[in-house]
């Protein structure tokens, strides 16, 4: 094999070499040798921008996946942590009726904080019928005043 390339060398013009050699010469200079590189286990490898660029990509794309697949993480512990909410809100409401009935002011709080966080069925049943029972003929005796300007029920 070297001896048909050797003979194929020898039966190129003189002229041909003396301008193929400086042209391979300014090739080599300027394109192969800039472009070899050493990775991290010292290897040498020709170096392309866009093989570069394709590692980059598939590196981002990586770190997009896993970016996304923690956004949905995410949002199931928000549902599970604004339900939490709910029932904790339920749960203190219906403490407040049946054991502080008397706090008037903050059992509307928890009520108007309930029905904003989309809160409704028995809760709002339950403070409807206290509301009926409790609240309105307390808030009467409170601001209904005898002529003597007590406050009737003291």
């Amino acid at each position: 094999m070297e001896q048909v390339g050797i003979s194929l060398i020898d039966k190129l013009p003189d002229w041909y070499l003396m301008v193929l050699i400086p042209v391979a010469v300014w090739f080599v200079f300027r394109y192969v040798l800039p472009n070899i590189r050493r990775d991290k286990q010292g290897k040498l490898y020709f170096y392309s921008q866009k093989y570069e660029d394709a590692k980059r990509n598939r590196k981002q794309d990586e770190i997009l996946g896993e970016i996304k697949h923690a956004e949905e993480k995410f949002e199931k512990i928000n549902k599970i942590i604004d339900s939490m909410q709910m029932v904790n809100l339920r749960q203190e409401i219906i403490l407040n009726i049946h054991h502080a009935p008397d706090k008037i002011q903050v059992i509307d709080e928890l009520v108007d904080k309930y029905r904003s966080l989309g809160g409704n069925s028995y809760i709002i049943q339950l403070y409807e019928e206290w509301k009926e029972k409790y609240a309105k003929p307390v808030i009467r005796r409170r601001i209904t005043k005898d002529s003597a300007g007590n406050i009737a029920g003291e």
